[in-house]
């Protein structure tokens, strides 16, 4: 059994959180193909990248052994608390 992390600042320090066989983590440009995989949809993914490069949402994935098996979104900019915007599994 893997360790678990609990860390406020989790998502801000890009620290990775591994919970039984899965890692959530940020994604990043090398994860589009299998975020697309998950829901087809390129642009949106390629939108969300340049939202999280401005720091307006972060864009989280959870793998295991290479395989992306789902992704979040929360949304900072707009409003005074994050909104999760998107939740596939």
């Amino acid at each position: 059994m893997k360790k678990k992390f609990y860390n406020s600042d989790l998502l801000k320090n890009r620290e990775v959180a591994v919970t039984m066989n899965y890692i959530i983590r940020l994604a990043n440009e090398n994860d589009l193909s299998g975020l697309c995989d998950s829901r087809n949809n390129k642009d949106l993914f390629t939108n969300y990248l340049k939202q999280f490069a401005k720091k307006e949402l972060y864009l989280v994935i959870a793998e295991q052994d290479a395989l992306i098996l789902g992704f979040g979104v929360l949304k900072l900019k707009g409003t005074l608390l994050p909104k999760l915007s998107d939740l596939y599994v």
